[in-house]
């Protein structure tokens, strides 16, 4: 049976695309489930290491039931809260896209050097990939090549709709700050569907626990 036309608006809405490839770099413009812009395969000249990515693991897996009560205080006394990027940076342009992201906002804690953000998230792939819109050095714009966030990292994400969490590796960059201040996470559609149970919604509302290279509020 062939798809109404209502159907195939929410399904093009909610599939997200390739928009570009550049060629010469590989960098691709996708726009996710919801809207916004990823970007995939910038080169960053710095990447965590496995020594990193371990501890990085590790850390997380020592702080998960204290993230759970955290979140859970979170929710009874601030439900839906968003730390929200009012004062996006411009890190460059990527196939004519002007990108920008985020500051390193939330709560910070200096000992473990990780970051508690409250927003949304979505999803933009298949193919096991993840995206965060903090600064990871690969800005074309003077003065804005800094790493608040590794590429290569490790960090904890908590669908606060259905209180299930995961570990994700970050490996892309997104979604753009300018157009979705209040978006703190792009992720592969089969971990969206693992934390929130389908994919039809777009976005979830969520925490993520990040480590942070550079605290940059």
């Amino acid at each position: 049976m062939a798809a109404s036309a209502e159907d195939e608006e929410i399904r093009q809405t909610l599939e997200p695309h390739v928009i570009s490839i550049d060629a010469s770099s590989g960098v691709a413009i996708i726009e996710d489930a919801a809207g916004s812009i990823v970007i995939s395969g910038l080169l960053t000249p710095v990447v965590a290491s496995a020594a990193e990515q371990q501890q990085q693991i590790a850390a997380i897996e020592s702080a998960r039931n204290t993230l759970v009560l955290q979140d859970q205080i979170a929710m009874a006394t601030r439900a839906n809260y968003y730390d929200t990027e009012s004062n996006p940076i411009l890190i460059g342009t990527w196939n004519g896209v002007n990108t920008y992201t985020r500051h390193t906002l939330g709560t910070y804690n200096s000992t473990l050097k990780y970051l508690t953000s409250y927003g949304d998230c979505s999803w933009y792939n298949t193919s096991g990939n993840s995206a965060l819109p903090y600064r990871n050095g690969a800005a074309t714009v003077s003065g804005q090549a800094v790493v608040d966030v590794t590429k290569g990292s490790y960090f904890d994400i908590r669908d606060l709709t259905t209180d299930t969490a995961t570990t994700l590796k970050i490996t892309d960059w997104g979604p753009d700050q300018k157009a979705c201040p209040s978006r703190i996470a792009d992720i592969d559609k089969n971990d969206f569907i693992s934390l929130h149970g389908n994919s039809s919604a777009g976005l979830f509302y969520c925490r993520t626990w990040v480590p942070i290279t550079n605290y940059n509020p």
